[in-house]
């Protein structure tokens, strides 16, 4: 019936997975319902991924074209969303003329993740954003200590309502200060608008980071389950600054400016804040300009705490007016060969950007009237949020990961893709190609512990007998005495059981006993027992000292005379293992005998046998 038996299950005799190709009679439904009727055929199904749905349709009826996604490994996570199969970023089938796996092997790192609603991308732009765009609006960030709409700076820091973010574009504003000389100050910088005048921009490199994924519209974003801080600069370079330190002050995980700027030392100084501050720092993802020049001599890509990102072509090729240099870092998909577009990205919706409809058909990306998409975003400012969101999966599996061991990670599982032109030298750095085009998957296995938790272990048990000398002061009269069998009134012989619960915890019970028989003096019996946890210092497995608090409860029988008492102290020593099985213990002991107020202090040689895992 025309299929091509791809694999061969390894686990099922006789199993495979097919595809149907162009001469086999239907689609995967119609021909497994043939197979279906053939007494040899035990049992046969489609290979649905994701969601079913009706051929050629979304959940609302409007139509689009399917891409089969034959190179999509078993168990990969395919988006169920209709433009996706455009995404040759995120997954390159060979569409457009394309390389099969000329991508950032996104449907695999997504196995690792899809990002964390507590990662939140900082878009830095100068224009605005589609603040209402259908495949953002879920992922935008919101402050938390923002109350949107009531006029009010609830987080007090200066900025009102600044929701989603900030316009650093603004007018700075001065306030009345009765307390200063002139009585004003200067007051907040910009305004809450983010979604006034240009937006094109903006919306396509938000898209890119973290477009919601798996929605059933539209496309999907690198990190679909990260959020979006929104900041606008408009041209000036204060507010670039502010942007900046905004970012840095609201923790970002990771911050995007896909745009350039030769370097200006106040500006310089808060990416660098940026990138240092808190306990792991900010990765700053920057994008090389399309001109195909140096770009490390006066841009601040050339900046040691800056990720500097070029753009690659649907060939894993450098695209030709990509720029380059000592300080590029990584190359990521930028479009097509020969500095054609080519990038499905988020678009204005409605009003004209980068996808004006029918004045343009080579960017008309049918998805209903609102032209709410584009195929025609391009260059390094489609790279970067690409490396942005990837930053935002390693930084959603691992939020204490520095940003340099995020860069560091992603230089070293970068694919070295086109070795003829980029002559990788023996670091295995490209003055053209960086570290290579990133590959999201390998960045992600290299970083996501996948080795299985160790199962559950019985708690290790320790048996012995301890030896020693014990004073007691107070009472009728002071004594010495051996824990020695057959010695003095408290000398009785002591075994233990000590369980070891966790690494670092000991619960032992103690018992001494004796029993004297006299002919000329009354018979005498005597039981000491005690419960002593401890806390052992560098664990149970290695010599390490330990603390332990000890209750105590005796019974003397003297000729039919029977007194009892309680006692408590502390108990201080050192335990190791010459052995496995073997365990020595030397410990000092304090404690009080409450009834016939007697101190008895103690030091003891323990010997044991360890039943258990204990190395």
């Amino acid at each position: 019936f025309g299929v091509e038996l791809l694999v061969r299950t390894p686990f099922e005799p006789n199993h495979f997975l097919a595809r149907v190709t162009a001469r086999s009679p239907g689609d995967a439904l119609a021909v497994s319902q043939i197979y279906h009727d053939i007494a040899l055929v035990e049992s046969v199904y489609p290979n649905f991924l994701g969601g079913a749905i009706p051929s050629g349709t979304t959940p609302d009826g409007e139509r689009f074209s399917i891409t089969e996604n034959p190179a999509a490994p078993v168990g990969a996570t395919i988006p169920f969303d209709p433009l996706f199969s455009k995404q040759w970023h995120l997954q390159n089938t060979g569409q457009l003329g394309g390389i099969v796996g000329a991508d950032v092997k996104a449907v695999d790192a997504w196995d690792f993740t899809l990002g964390n609603p507590n990662t939140v991308i900082a878009i830095i732009e100068t224009a605005g954003f589609d603040l209402s765009h259908p495949d953002l609006s879920a992922n935008l960030w919101h402050n938390p200590g923002e109350v949107g709409g009531d006029l009010v700076d609830n987080d007090g820091n200066g900025l009102v309502d600044d929701v989603h973010g900030w316009n650093f574009g603004g007018t700075c504003l001065a306030v009345t200060d009765p307390n200063s000389v002139s009585h004003t100050i200067l007051g907040s910088c910009g305004d809450r608008n983010l979604g006034t005048g240009s937006q094109d921009h903006g919306t396509a490199v938000a898209g890119l980071a973290a477009a919601v994924g798996d929605n059933g519209i539209g496309v999907t974003g690198m990190c679909p389950q990260c959020r979006l801080m929104l900041i606008r600069t408009s041209s000036s370079w204060y507010g670039k600054l502010n942007a900046f330190l905004y970012a840095r002050d609201e923790q970002v995980s990771v911050i995007n400016a896909s745009l350039h700027m030769i370097v200006y030392g106040p500006i310089a100084t808060a990416i660098v804040s940026a990138a240092n501050s808190g306990p792991a720092g900010i990765p700053v993802v920057f994008s090389v300009r399309n001109k195909g020049e140096d770009e490390c001599a006066d841009f601040f890509t050339s900046l040691p705490e800056v990720i500097a990102v070029g753009s690659s072509d649907n060939h894993d090729r450098r695209r030709k007016n990509s720029g380059f240099g000592s300080c590029l870092d990584l190359l990521a998909p930028g479009g097509l060969p020969d500095s054609a577009p080519g990038i499905t990205t988020t678009d204005v919706t409605g009003a004209p950007g980068y996808n004006p409809g029918p004045l343009d058909s080579s960017c008309m990306i049918t998805q209903g009237p609102d032209q709410a998409y584009t195929f025609c975003f391009s260059g390094a400012s489609a790279a970067a949020p690409i490396v942005s969101g990837i930053a935002g999966l390693l930084r959603s599996v691992n939020p204490t990961m520095t940003r340099q061991a995020i860069q560091k990670v992603l230089e070293e599982t970068a694919d070295k893709i086109d070795p003829g032109n980029a002559m990788y030298d023996v670091n295995g750095f490209s003055l053209t190609y960086g570290y290579g085009r990133v590959n999201a998957y390998e960045a992600l296995k290299g970083t996501v512990d996948v080795t299985p938790e160790p199962e559950e272990e019985d708690p290790d048990v320790e048996f012995g007998t301890r030896l020693g000398m014990t004073t007691l002061s107070g009472g009728a009269n002071d004594q010495a005495v051996a824990n020695l069998p057959g010695g003095g009134p408290f000398s009785s012989p002591i075994l233990y059981a000590a369980l070891f619960p966790a690494n670092h915890w000991m619960i032992e019970g103690q018992l001494g006993f004796s029993y004297t028989s006299n002919s000329s003096a009354p018979n005498e019996s005597r039981i000491v027992a005690a419960i002593q946890p401890a806390y052992l210092l560098s664990g149970s497995s290695v010599p390490s000292a330990y603390l332990g608090a000890n209750v105590a409860a005796r019974r003397f029988d003297v000729g039919g005379n029977v007194s009892t008492d309680t006692g408590s102290g502390i108990a201080l020593g050192y335990r190791f293992l010459p052995f496995s099985f073997l365990a020595v213990r030397t410990e000092a002991r304090y404690r009080y005998w409450f009834t016939d107020n007697i101190s008895e202090f103690g030091v003891a040689l323990a010997f044991g046998v360890v039943l258990g895992t204990t190395p």
